[in-house]
């Protein structure tokens, strides 16, 4: 197809156009925009906006009339039928999924001279016979483009296009342009995207302008868009006469097919969808859920760092794993550097996460700030924009940190370290297609250059796709990357979200750039006090006879945890050695940093907390009774078991006072006025206990895991059980929550709306109300059908006691 748009190498013969891999790290490939006169601006624009108003029309007229025909005919066809229609409409259609990244998916094969794909595949990758022939995306795509103008999708269309260097952007001034173009509210050939001199721009704002290289090429993207539709309607209506096309009644809009999918709800599914599908405003509710079950996750995870030592040992070798210094040197000072950087890290999420949380929280729905919006100038409220300019400059700065943090671990991940290994790079060892392909997309993220000519958010799509699809390459990422990268997707998508709210966003991107003092003020604090937590870190872990020196090689076994096995008095002992080891660790560390910053830490935990809770510490061993003979036999001796793994917190070095009798119950809770006890880990807190008064029955399949998850007192003192990842998806969409599936290895728990149950759901009634949502990282094991591990079952049990309050006994089996 003949570009008018943009120049690009047709049948180049330069030497230095190098493989498909080069070709697209370096964008070589990527459409280039002309310089035209205005002439021929002007007759290339008139002819595009007269073609797009002429069969808009065409397919509104159709869609109005037989949609409901067009979606039962095309849901019966046959996966060939469907390609014969879309290639009919559209010949020389890309066969997979994102055409404009094929060409390093397979980078072992030179690229020859001619170009390695159609121009059609940068400008259009969502025009492709992989999705398209599914079931329902076409129909989502007939609905919104024919019951809707084309100036809705003209931010979208030029955000999903794959362009080079020398577009301007999509939200750019034309200020420095003599002509500038509109569409939002022209519907007439002569007016929609037509060339106006700048000299004519009016004060007010109500017009969005764009600059003629992106006006042009919005005109040319949708030409050829409601081309295609209006072609594929009149192949599958190929019976009914044209005349009919405006005589026929109108019937009532049809309910949109589904996807024809068993798996759980994806957040890479939703997103397949959204290049078809009507520009979505942000969903503020469910940006909440999603971040603040984030924000839940960061907060378990320094919880966990200071109470239990076999996860702060996990996570330290994780980490050391990662850390390219200490994996080149193998010194001694590399465990301190390491519990550096994984505490560092731990602090930063959190008090980010927990920022952008409370921002979130204040805002209305975006219905509400619409109503005090300024229509004239495109400006939302003052304090709405202002949150939203904060949220954008603080969810940029996580975006470079995350970056980096990807980038560290990455050249020395156990998997990929021999990539780049100095042997490898001397003797130019040959890589397979995976290794490639992984090395290429994640230096593509990692490095700032390639990230701004691709975009972040098609790069992590990609590589979410290459995980889904590639089972070698999905080998080679590991757990620890596999949680930089979900964290880098998860602000990616916050990001594009945040910049979609358009047209009200060009306001406070461009307040972004120059911040009120206001937004500075509230940002800087945030950045101040990350650079002095930084900085003392750095201090505390450099001195060989402070904070590091506590630190050492784990295999030392001073925090050694056997958590997870039968409690016995040696397992006890073990336990309450590493938990006191722990103990004085984080004790000194607190005082380091309040020495040097004027901050606590603990102070900065317990304001941030959703709810009270304190540390747990193993009490002293006690031997369980033993029946006498000729006695009665002893009552509930389980719960003489469960008070050695109760929350009573009992200090190392005291001997414990008696305690007042209690009944014994299944079914312990803990009351909601306990008193926090985090001032110091080696501190304690003794609360009475309370049986639960909430008993719900659940199947069999369900009760299996819950009950592995949270056991009863006699279970507890025995080795958890593993579970099937599938089974725990069963068990939680069972109880209300909804699992989906994010990017890389998180699943998120939303809670369900009893308005959208079943029938079925209805009568027996087995979900809990809860107000927010949660979070778990799939362990990579479980891909290859392992289950999920003892230990991880532990730590996801007592985050659900935690953040629902839920007890062992509480479920029943039905």
């Amino acid at each position: 197809m003949a570009s008018y748009t943009y120049d690009s190498i047709e049948l180049g013969d330069q030497n230095s156009l190098g493989c498909k891999c080069c070709r697209f790290s370096y964008g070589i490939d990527l459409p280039i925009p002309k310089n035209l006169p205005i002439d021929e601006i002007k007759s290339h624009a008139a002819a595009f906006s007269t073609s797009i108003l002429k069969d808009w029309t065409t397919l509104n007229a159709i869609v109005k009339r037989f949609e409901a025909t067009i979606q039962k005919r095309w849901v019966k066809k046959s996966s060939k039928q469907k390609r014969d229609i879309l290639l009919t409409a559209w010949p020389d259609m890309a066969n997979t999924h994102r055409p404009d990244f094929i060409g390093f998916r397979s980078v072992l094969k030179t690229a020859p001279r001619s170009r390695t794909l159609p121009s059609a595949a940068f400008l259009w990758p969502y025009i492709n016979l992989e999705d398209l022939q599914q079931r329902h995306l076409l129909l989502i795509f007939l609905n919104s483009r024919g019951r809707n103008l084309p100036e809705t999708f003209v931010t979208g269309d030029l955000r999903a296009a794959h362009r080079g260097e020398g577009w301007k952007g999509t939200d750019a001034s034309p200020i420095e342009e003599c002509f500038h173009m509109a569409f939002n509210g022209q519907h007439t050939p002569r007016t929609y995207g037509w060339p106006v001199p700048c000299d004519s721009i009016s004060c007010t704002r109500q017009t969005i302008w764009h600059d003629t290289q992106n006006g042009l090429l919005v005109l040319e993207i949708q030409q050829r868009i409601y081309a295609f539709l209006l072609a594929c309607t009149k192949l599958i209506l190929h019976d009914i006469n044209p005349g009919q096309y405006l005589l026929a009644p109108h019937q009532p809009c049809p309910p949109l097919p589904q996807a024809l999918c068993s798996e759980w709800p994806s957040l890479s599914a939703h997103m397949l969808e959204m290049p078809y599908r009507m520009p979505e405003k942000p969903d503020v509710n469910r940006l909440k859920y999603l971040v603040s079950a984030r924000r839940a996750a960061a907060e378990d995870h320094i919880w966990l760092l200071r109470e239990d030592p076999g996860y702060f040992v996990e996570n330290l070798r994780e980490w050391r794993e990662h850390d390219q210094d200490s994996f080149k040197h193998q010194c001694p000072s590399g465990w301190r550097m390491v519990a550096r950087n994984m505490i560092s890290d731990a602090f930063t999420y959190f008090r980010y996460w927990d920022w952008i949380y409370r921002r979130l929280a204040a805002l209305p729905p975006v219905n509400q700030q619409l109503q005090r919006a300024n229509y004239n100038t495109l400006h939302l409220a003052k304090p709405h924009e202002q949150v939203w300019t904060e949220l954008t400059v603080v969810v940029e700065d996580m975006i470079s940190f995350s970056v980096m943090q990807l980038s560290n671990g990455l050249r020395s991940s156990p998997r990929l370290r021999h990539i780049y290994s100095a042997a490898a790079i001397k003797h130019h060892q040959k890589l397979t297609d995976s290794e490639r392909r992984v090395d290429v997309l994640f230096h593509a993220i990692v490095n700032e250059d390639k990230r701004k000519l691709h975009g972040l958010q098609p790069l992590v799509q990609e590589v979410q796709y290459m995980l889904d699809t590639c089972p070698e390459a999905s080998q080679l990422v590991d757990s620890w990357l596999l949680r930089q990268y979900s964290d880098l997707a998860m602000l990616s998508e916050l990001l594009t979200r945040i910049e979609g709210f358009v047209p009200w966003s060009t306001g406070w991107l461009a307040n972004s750039v120059l911040c009120s003092k206001t937004v500075r003020d509230n940002t800087g604090q945030l950045f101040d006090m990350e650079v002095k937590l930084r900085l003392a870190f750095d201090d505390l872990f450099a001195d060989t006879n402070g904070v590091g020196a506590m630190l050492s090689d784990s295999s030392d076994g001073r925090f050694d945890h056997p958590a997870t096995k039968r409690l016995t008095e040696a397992t006890v002992n073990t336990m309450r050695f590493s938990e006191a080891g722990l103990d004085t660790f984080w004790a000194a560390l607190e005082a380091g940093v309040k020495a040097k910053t004027k901050y606590s830490l603990i102070n900065m935990i317990e304001r941030r907390l959703f709810q009270p809770r304190k540390l747990y510490r193993t009490p002293k061993w006690t031997p369980p009774l033993v029946e006498e003979k000729g006695t009665q036999p002893l009552q509930k001796l389980d719960a003489n078991l469960s008070s050695v793994r109760s929350k009573t917190a009992i200090p190392d070095v005291v001997t414990p006072a008696k305690t007042k009798t209690k009944i014994k119950t299944r079914g312990i809770a803990v009351p909601e006025n306990d008193i926090i006890n985090t001032s110091s880990p080696n501190q304690s807190a003794s609360t009475e206990q309370a049986p639960s008064a909430i008993t719900i029955k659940v199947p069999k399949r369900a009760y299996k895991v819950l009950s592995a998850l949270l056991p009863t007192g006699s279970a507890d003192s025995h080795q958890r059980a593993e579970i099937a990842l599938e089974e725990l998806l069963q068990a939680m969409n069972t109880i209300g929550l909804q699992p989906e599936k994010l990017y890389g290895s998180i699943w998120i728990f939303m809670p369900k709306s009893k308005d959208n149950c079943t029938a079925d759901e209805k009568q027996k009634q087995y979900w809990i109300e809860v107000s927010r949502s949660i979070q778990f990282h799939e362990p990579k094991e479980v891909r290859r059908g392992s289950k999920i591990p003892t230990n991880m079952v532990r730590t996801f049990g007592r985050r659900l006691k935690h953040a629902y309050g839920w007890e062992g006994g509480m479920f029943v089996c039905e």
